[in-house]
């Protein structure tokens, strides 16, 4: 389980090493290094400087072996994956485009999107329905 950077690992882990685990849940999941790089918000800007390196110095390539984005497809266990509207931080698209592959290649994916939400869900309605659903697909 993890959100944002975490669910960037927990994407890695099951694109990479399904077989590990039973099953994975990641909310509002970085899923495209590259991306956020070149798109996010001034306060996250030189965040993947820190995770992978400076793109100059390692190259982009780098961001794109390391984005769970270009190997969403091979993920074999279930995931469930939470997403805001509204996120600033990373842009639902990234989610969208995950679920898309996961679906495309026969696996399994329950994706929730809470409209009006950003990067972490403030209404407590939703985040009372995230616990929920997460307690219900770590049960099954």
């Amino acid at each position: 389980m993890g959100g944002s950077s975490g669910g960037l690992t927990v994407l890695g882990v099951l694109a990479d090493h399904s077989e590990l685990v039973a099953g994975g849940v990641a909310s509002y999941p970085v899923s495209d290094l590259r991306a956020l790089t070149q798109v996010t918000h001034r306060f996250e800007a030189h965040y993947c400087d820190s995770l992978v390196g400076e793109p100059a110095v390692v190259g982009w390539e780098r961001y794109d072996e390391l984005s769970p984005l270009h190997r969403a497809g091979r993920i074999g266990a279930p995931l469930l994956l939470f997403h805001g509207s509204d996120d600033p931080v990373v842009p639902i698209s990234q989610s969208e485009t995950v679920v898309e592959a996961i679906r495309s290649s026969g696996g399994q994916v329950e994706f929730v999107v809470y409209d009006g939400e950003g990067h972490g869900f403030r209404d407590s309605a939703n985040v009372r329905d995230e616990y929920e659903r997460t307690e219900a697909f770590l049960k099954h």
